[in-house]
């Protein structure tokens, strides 16, 4: 439908799409999904590429930004067990996450789109 309409898609994806034994990953990174979400993240990505001709896959770590509660972010959950309580957090000491400022993920669809644009404009 997006490209009938002559629209730009960027389907929003996750890190999950990867084992997570090596980060950070490249777009040329081989997915290998661990659990459920991460493949259908995958799977997504994938109808998405085939029945959308130049749509964009945007991969995604964990994210953070204005809450109206600490809960809503895996980033300020984790803060919310270490600092504000005397209980013991089951938590990893290998696993490495990236958190994102989804202000910057919003601008990097901004570029995305006005270069999508751009290049329509000039062909």
């Amino acid at each position: 439908m997006a490209t009938k309409a002559g629209a730009f898609l960027i389907y929003i994806s996750s890190d999950y799409v990867f084992d997570g034994t090596s980060p950070p990953y490249r777009e040329d990174s081989m997915p290998n999904p661990m659990n459920l979400y991460g493949k259908t993240k995958l799977e997504g990505e994938r109808a998405v590429l085939k029945n959308h001709e130049g749509a964009v896959v945007l991969r995604v770590p964990v994210l953070y930004g204005d809450i109206e509660k600490i809960s809503e972010s895996a980033v300020t959950i984790l803060f919310e067990k270490v600092q504000f309580s005397n209980k013991l957090a089951n938590m990893d000491n290998w696993l490495q996450r990236f958190p994102t400022y989804v202000k910057d993920v919003a601008s990097v669809c901004l570029q995305l789109t006005e270069r999508k644009f751009e290049v329509r404009a000039i062909v």
